[in-house]
């Protein structure tokens, strides 16, 4: 499994972080390999970070673009979105991001239901 991480910047339309979760999952195609996606939403557009079945990295960020692509060419809501990030290179700090073992109280990710 590999983690790749997406950002999208808002065009026109604004919906939330469920709306955006529910638009990924149906434009996933099986052989895509999601298993989990992350949504964090701000003013600017949206934070991604998918858990996808994948044999390579390469085929792992190829597969969440084109996810990504695909969610926003059949979502009328997010027309003029844009794919401007999407990669599996973790930046610093990243770890504790994902495990939520900081130093300091209140920075890690907020708690979100699984997919099902």
């Amino acid at each position: 499994m590999h983690l790749v991480i997406a950002r999208l910047q808002a065009g026109q339309g604004r919906l939330d972080r469920t709306e955006l979760h529910s638009l990924i999952h149906r434009a996933a195609h099986p052989d895509d390999g999601l298993e989990h996606v992350y949504v964090v939403m701000d003013a600017q557009g949206a934070e991604l970070a998918f858990f996808v079945l994948q044999p390579t990295v390469a085929a792992a960020e190829s597969v969440v673009a084109q996810l990504c692509w695909r969610t926003i060419a059949f979502s009328p809501a997010l027309r003029l979105w844009r794919v401007v990030h999407c990669g599996a290179g973790l930046v610093p700090g990243g770890e504790e991001l994902l495990t939520g073992d900081f130093r300091e109280p209140g920075r890690g990710l907020p708690r979100q239901d699984p997919d099902s």
